[in-house]
């Protein structure tokens, strides 16, 4: 079960008319509609906090479907190429993989493919390294001629 949000229906119902209002929406119409939620809302919700709900939750156009390999491929190269350029934002691989793919991934689905990833990656890391199953060697075998039978 998810967590609960911090937003109500109503406030999200505001946040999607005013988005379909304003397409072309910048920092500061956050902080404007931060304004216009506060006339409805009993707890005050900052220009970030209206950003990434809308980014990761409400964006209508949204891929709520999991990623697929060739995504998967494509967001550890760009994380790959972030970690040598040095603070490649997330934001920059949503718009790589909306340009590549033509699917809008929230910033929420990579960033938590990525942390997963490496999460993963550091436990088989930290694994002991297993042995190679090696046979016990077989005890020395001596150089006695084999047994004539006794009885014929």
């Amino acid at each position: 079960m998810g967590r609960t949000s911090i937003f109500n229906q109503a406030e999200n119902e505001l946040i999607l008319e005013w988005m379909q209002r304003n397409p072309n929406h910048t920092k500061n119409s956050y902080k404007k509609l931060s304004k216009e939620l506060a006339k409805i809302s009993s707890t005050e919700k900052t220009s970030k906090q209206i950003r990434q709900h809308w980014s990761n939750n409400l964006n209508p156009d949204l891929c709520k479907d999991p990623l697929n390999e060739d995504e998967k491929n494509f967001i550890v190269q760009c994380a790959d190429q972030s970690n040598q350029m040095k603070n490649f934002p997330i934001t920059k691989i949503v718009g790589l993989i909306q340009q590549k793919f033509n699917k809008l991934y929230s910033e929420n689905t990579i960033k938590n493919f990525l942390h997963t990833r490496k999460r993963r990656l550091d436990r088989i890391q930290e694994l002991p390294k297993l042995k190679v199953y090696e046979p016990k060697p077989s005890p020395p075998k001596f150089n006695v001629p084999p047994m004539n039978p006794i009885f014929d």
